[in-house]
């Protein structure tokens, strides 16, 4: 938390990458830090919503503020071009300053959606912030016992 680093758990789908995300999280809110748990596409429903209302800036400000941000199945998404530019701008706003914490499917970055190579607002600079910079990267290999 101090050190403000993102942590991103990899790995397939039920190997357990939620449960150690929400520990995480779990002590940093008993340590005293603000903190924020999201399935990513209700968060990004959320923005998208508040496009409509014009209260977007507002909600970016608030969100950038948790100090420990968790976005759950973020591999999962189609995104359009408006919510991107949002989820964008927000892991710019909490870039070295807050820590967020992604778990998600084991595809590179940049392959999330189509929409990361077709955009032209989305740079290599905002991928690099939104996964690679001061991330820990942790492959959670499948450790559920089978009965």
């Amino acid at each position: 938390m101090d050190r403000t680093d993102n942590i991103v758990f990899i790995g397939p789908p039920g190997t357990g990458k939620t449960g150690p995300a929400i520990g995480l999280l779990r002590k940093a809110l008993v340590s005293g830090h603000r903190g924020r748990f999201y399935n990513a596409q209700d968060l990004l429903d959320e923005i998208y919503a508040s496009m409509a209302d014009r209260t977007t800036p507002k909600l970016l400000g608030l969100l950038a503020r948790y100090d420990l941000f968790l976005i759950d199945e973020l591999g999962y998404l189609t995104l359009k071009p408006e919510q991107a530019n949002a989820f964008f701008k927000l892991m710019d706003r909490r870039y070295g300053r807050r820590s967020t914490i992604f778990s998600r499917l084991p595809v590179p970055f940049q392959s999330l959606s189509p929409f990361l190579e077709n955009s032209t607002r989305i740079t290599p600079m905002h991928r690099n912030r939104c996964a690679w910079g001061g991330s820990v990267l942790m492959s959670v290999e499948d450790h559920k016992f089978i009965n």
